[in-house]
């Protein structure tokens, strides 16, 4: 369904090993620049967002990208708060939220402060795994 359902939403994908993979662009604004990402999610897990192209990258006067896990990958949601159910589709919620957080980067490139609120974590150091 989920793999459907993001292939309606302009996203190309498959399932190998019961691991869904899904690429598509995605331009949060009309001012913003398009950017290539991948989804990946197997049941069980949570989903796993990267943006590939052009890859997300810290700002040199700080030690990292905020809100991101390493890779870096956009950190979109709490887990512990559970806002995020094997039931949803990620085309209505990790997108939705992806674009989101991609405006929230966006201005921290430009800015330097994060406005997108979430709960504090240690930043990743904009270097990929």
């Amino acid at each position: 369904m989920q793999l459907q359902d993001l292939r309606a939403h302009g996203f190309e994908g498959e399932i190998r090993k019961g691991r869904l993979v899904c690429r598509g662009s995605v331009k949060p604004t009309a001012l913003s620049e398009p950017r290539r990402v991948r989804i990946e999610y197997s049941l069980k897990q949570l989903p796993k967002v990267f943006v590939e192209d052009p890859p997300l990258h810290r700002r040199d006067d700080q030690a990292g990208i905020p809100h991101t896990y390493p890779g870096p990958r956009p950190c979109l949601f709490w887990p512990v708060a559970r806002e995020w159910e094997a039931s949803d589709r990620i085309s209505r919620t990790i997108v939705p939220w992806l674009l989101e957080w991609l405006v929230f980067y966006d201005v921290w490139l430009r800015t330097g402060e994060w406005l997108g609120g979430g709960i504090p974590h240690a930043p990743c150091d904009g270097k990929a795994d």
